[in-house]
């Protein structure tokens, strides 16, 4: 029974449901639907769900068809990797590859979390071993347990008992020297104003010395040798060799601020400049804008040198999005679009944008009849139109796809879409990033949302889904749970069910 039942899941996997509790956005769609006689199990991998019916584990995979699998429960590790337990003992299992490492061990724990993970830490009777994903042990079994354990490149595992070993894929031991060539450079700190960089050249290990280094970030860093800071790759070679009386790192765009000759310009990863060493100061306002100085005053440039705002008795500079930004004059914001237009919004207290969109909130500040003042809030774009109005007197955020703002609206003014109470206490409405409610009424709590274009809202004490373009699911399970992957958690009653978020 419980097989025909699989089978005519798989027919209907990532399919919607009819009948099936109501849901507005076909991208929410029914995998499993609501059963009391399954359970899902663990969190699913990318396309792959676990659960136990009548007994029996299944592996129900998308666009493929389902397993049977022998196990009590299983459990998703990373990527393809899930952990497996039979009979309280606990092994490894692959999405694509089957079984890896059977239920046999007390304990077991991949070495690191990434793809291609071969090695595993395994306890079993007080004691601690590595087996690779073919269960086959490279480092033996000790009481104490290893150290320090890390993947080197693809086939070379790295582990500590009284110094640092080598041992390889099959369970040889790899000499110190071919390990460390797989293994990416990085300083080593000797003192104060000494950093050595160990690398491998023509099959020979080198040193280089500097008196000052940063990090490396994307295989690029930032050293200081001499009095001169450069670009140095993780290779030991340069991609800019020092010339620069200060630099900084390189933005998103491939554009780092340096000095050179008392002045400040903008240089390329190729070395040549865009914008030549002529300003006093610069530093990064956005991708696209910098702060430069004249005398004590402040403006913006752009990143061809051209003058975006002049220079004026600005305090700071701050970027609200991806094509606005904002000037403190005194104690008010004055906003800019990317080419310099004045944002015709006024009295601004306060301002935030994010990069993931042209929408940004602005706290406004107003006057009453009574020359009592008070700010009110809202969100605007960077042609100065308001999605919200400012009539928000409390709480409101920004997510990627929404914003949640506290039932706080001002007494003279409403809302486009709500016809509601304007003051309700520990409730909230949902926006999405156009300013259009996504639900016609306030939610209780503050809803749950991450990064994805849906969430989860909770109103009469049961749980709902909404999504950037209005409901989802109605509000009547008892509990909603996001998983990662697009995955969805959904119980009403004893009957559970899991639902996928398809694009």
């Amino acid at each position: 029974m419980a097989l025909r039942n699989i089978f005519l899941l798989v027919s209907i996997i990532l399919c919607p449901i009819a009948g099936v509790h109501a849901q507005a956005d076909n991208r929410l769609q029914w995998v499993l639907p609501p059963r009391a006689d399954q359970i899902p199990l663990g969190i699913p991998s990318p396309n792959t769900l676990m659960y136990r019916q009548d007994g029996q584990t299944f592996a129900l995979i998308a666009g493929n068809s389902s397993v049977v699998l022998p196990y009590d429960s299983l459990s998703h590790n990373t990527d393809a990797f899930w952990q497996i337990w039979k009979n309280g003992l606990s092994g490894i299992y692959h999405s694509e590859k089957g079984e890896l490492i059977p239920p046999v061990y007390e304990h077991i724990a991949p070495v690191a979390q990434t793809p291609g993970c071969w090695a595993f830490v395994v306890k079993k009777y007080g004691m601690t071993a590595v087996a690779n994903d073919r269960n086959r042990l490279v480092l033996p079994w000790r009481e104490e347990g290893y150290g320090k354990l890390a993947l080197v490149g693809d086939s070379i595992l790295e582990y500590q008992i009284r110094e640092i070993s080598y041992v390889g894929r099959s369970g040889g031991a790899v000499a110190d020297a071919v390990a460390r060539k797989q293994k990416p450079p990085d300083f080593q700190r000797i003192s104060s104003d000494r950093y050595v960089l160990a690398y491998v050249k023509n099959g020979q290990v080198r040193r280089d010395t500097f008196r000052a280094a940063e990090s490396f970030v994307q295989d690029l860093a930032l050293v200081r040798r001499d009095s001169l800071w450069g670009y140095l790759r993780r290779d030991g070679s340069w991609l800019i060799a020092p010339r620069f009386q200060a630099a900084q790192p390189f933005d998103a765009l491939g554009h780092a601020v340096v000095k050179a000759k008392g002045r400040y310009g903008i240089v390329r990863r190729d070395g040549s400049y865009l914008v030549q060493p002529a300003f006093h100061f610069l530093k990064p306002v956005s991708l696209l804008h910098f702060e430069f100085k004249e005398g004590e005053r402040i403006g913006v440039t752009d990143t061809l040198g051209n003058i975006v705002l002049a220079a004026g008795q600005y305090t700071e500079f701050t970027a609200t999005g991806p094509k606005a930004f904002a000037a403190r004059l005194a104690d008010s914001l004055l906003l800019f679009r990317n080419d310099g237009w004045r944002i015709p919004i006024h009295q601004v207290k306060e301002c935030s944008g994010d990069s993931f969109g042209d929408q940004f909130i602005v706290k406004k500040s107003f006057v009453e009849t009574g020359g009592r003042p008070y700010t009110l809030s809202g969100v605007a774009t960077s042609e100065g139109i308001w999605l919200i109005p400012p009539v928000l007197g409390g709480y409101l955020w920004q997510r990627p796809h929404f914003f949640i703002a506290g039932v706080n609206i001002h007494e003279c003014c409403s809302v486009p879409g709500l016809d509601i109470d304007k003051n309700q206490l520990g409730k909230y409405l949902i926006f999405n990033r156009k300013g259009q409610p996504v639900l016609p009424y306030a939610v209780e709590a503050t809803p749950f949302v991450e990064n994805q274009p849906y969430g989860v809202f909770k109103l009469n004490n049961q749980f709902g889904l909404f999504t950037d373009l209005g409901p989802g699911l109605d509000p009547e399970y008892d509990e909603l749970r996001l998983l990662p992957n697009g995955w969805i958690f959904a119980r009403r009653g004893m009957s559970r069910g899991v639902l996928k978020w398809v694009e």
